[in-house]
């Protein structure tokens, strides 16, 4: 053993025993005299990560210190058994950056080589936590604030530091649900024209993919009523009273289909309520007065669109143009033969009221009211020849005057019968008796002349008065005399002749 003299510096001395501290001394044993044996230093290895969490494909970066500080040595990186880096220690630490690690947790692990005075060292096992990709959803919508049935256009951006995302954005309003799109070039595009009248939040869903985390973004939108126009329109016009008119209201909107109902008025009058089919409401009304009307249609809206009132429609009413038929009770009739004459007017929209005039040519024969639908007259006064008969409706508040067809109708010269009597018979010679012939016909009185015969022989002639006629006359001759009357006619009634009359004459007394 080597003896020390004196106390250098660093030698104290405690109850005989020397000590002193050195650090020259290297590893190994130190002999002869004396072995000491200096063991290497035991190190601790600590480590961190920046970020943690970090997102899949994003740079992340491993730093290792190691204590006491070495003056050499390495770390190793691994994840579990797989060696990700080894660098150098520079004044005790050694970092690494790597964007390679994959999705999920990690196991990390800083090995410390150790050098000629240090012992390695393990850290423990350090949890690396790579998610999805950090996304950020921004939703535009366009217009934000809409009318029922306008296309609306739902523009979502999704954006990520590591790269452009993949995948589909899916949109609601409300609790509803209006549909998903497809990611392209990190925006998604999705139009809607069906959401109904409200005011929605928005709500722009990115579900992530493998490599790229969900995100959200939400936006307000109003949708407001749609308003429709409307057209009124008339199945005739000009119409008839009684007749039945068609009111139809047609709406139409670039937005749909109205629903509800179309209220009808003539001016301040209702006439009815129609329900909206198909884009059009139709009300059928008989009952309009004669006269103009102002008709108007007012759509009552529904949840989606407005209400809306159309422009005033000019209807016409014209008085009803009913049908007449005139009839005569003979197909022909003798002068003075009474005849009857029938108009019956009839219409297929309601009763005619009123009167019925009746003319011959352009004269007057006389009135009559409907009763039932029909007028009468009878005359008896037309006089012999055909007569061209008319009959006249006049009308009334519901149906306009009409004039029938003419009627030809022949009255005929009348029959007549004539007889002859002696006012004396026998008489005698040289003795004056009347003959007198009496005219009968049915109808009237006849006038003209009665020529009276004695065979072939005239006797004279006597003008008919009240249909008879009269001779004063007287036979020389006593005898047998055969008497006729021949009555001649006149315009309205026809010649007879009579039987022969036997007319006795006796010798006169003297």
């Amino acid at each position: 053993m080597t003896a020390l003299t004196g106390t250098p510096a660093g030698v104290a001395l405690k109850n005989g025993q020397v000590t002193f501290a050195t650090s020259s001394l290297s590893a190994g044993s130190h002999s002869p005299a004396l072995t000491q044996v200096v063991n290497k230093e035991t190190t601790t290895v600590s480590l961190s990560s920046s970020p943690n969490p970090s997102g899949i494909g994003q740079n992340v970066t491993f730093g290792a210190t190691v204590r006491p500080i070495p003056t050499g040595g390495s770390i190793t990186f691994k994840d579990g058994t797989t060696v990700l880096e080894i660098s150098p220690l520079t004044n005790g630490a050694a970092g690494f950056s790597t964007s390679a690690l994959s999705l999920g947790k990690h196991s990390i692990t800083a090995t410390y080589s150790g050098d000629g005075g240090n012992n390695g060292g393990v850290s423990p096992v350090f949890t690396q936590t790579v998610g999805p990709d950090t996304t950020t959803t921004v939703l535009t919508i366009t217009p934000a604030t809409a009318i029922y049935g306008q296309t609306v256009a739902f523009r979502a951006r999704v954006s990520a530091p590591l790269g452009t995302p993949t995948g589909s954005v899916s949109f609601t309003a409300g609790a509803t649900s209006i549909g998903s799109a497809p990611l392209s070039n990190g925006i998604a595009v999705l139009r809607n024209s069906t959401l109904a009248v409200g005011t929605y939040k928005v709500i722009a869903t990115y579900g992530g993919s493998t490599s790229d985390g969900p995100s959200s973004d939400a936006a307000a939108l109003k949708i407001s009523q749609a308003v429709s126009s409307i057209r009124l329109t008339s199945s005739q016009n000009p119409s008839n009273t009684g007749a039945q008119v068609i009111f139809t209201a047609r709406l139409t909107s670039s937005a749909g289909a109205p629903t509800g109902s179309v209220a009808f008025s003539d001016g301040a009058t209702p006439l009815g309520t129609a329900p909206v089919n198909a884009g059009s409401a139709s009300l059928p009304i008989s009952t309009l007065a004669a006269g103009p009307h102002s008709i108007v249609a007012v759509y009552s809206g529904d949840d989606n669109f407005t209400g809306v009132t159309s422009s005033i429609l000019r209807q016409v009413v014209n008085r009803g143009a009913p049908r007449i038929a005139l009839s005569s009770s003979l197909t022909t009739s003798g002068y003075g033969q009474p005849v009857t004459f029938t108009a019956t007017v009839t219409s297929a929209v309601g009763a005619p009221s009123g009167s019925v005039t009746f003319f011959n040519s352009k004269n007057n024969l006389g009135s009559s009211p409907l009763a039932g639908g029909a007028a009468q007259i009878t005359v008896s006064t037309l006089s012999v020849g055909a007569h061209s008969i008319t009959a006249v409706y006049s009308g009334d508040s519901v149906f306009a005057p009409v004039t029938s067809a003419p009627l030809t109708f022949i009255v005929n010269s009348a029959n007549t019968t004539t007889s002859v009597l002696s006012s004396i018979n026998p008489s005698r010679s040289d003795q004056n008796f009347v003959l007198t012939a009496t005219v009968a016909t049915p109808y009237g009185t006849p006038t003209g002349s009665v020529t009276f015969s004695d065979q072939s022989q005239a006797l004279g002639v006597g003008r008919v008065v009240n249909g008879k006629a009269t001779l004063t006359t007287y036979y020389v001759l006593p005898g047998t005399h055969y008497i006729t009357a021949r009555y001649s006619g006149d315009t309205n009634y026809q010649g007879s002749t009579s039987a022969p009359y036997t007319q006795q004459v006796s010798v006169t007394d003297r």
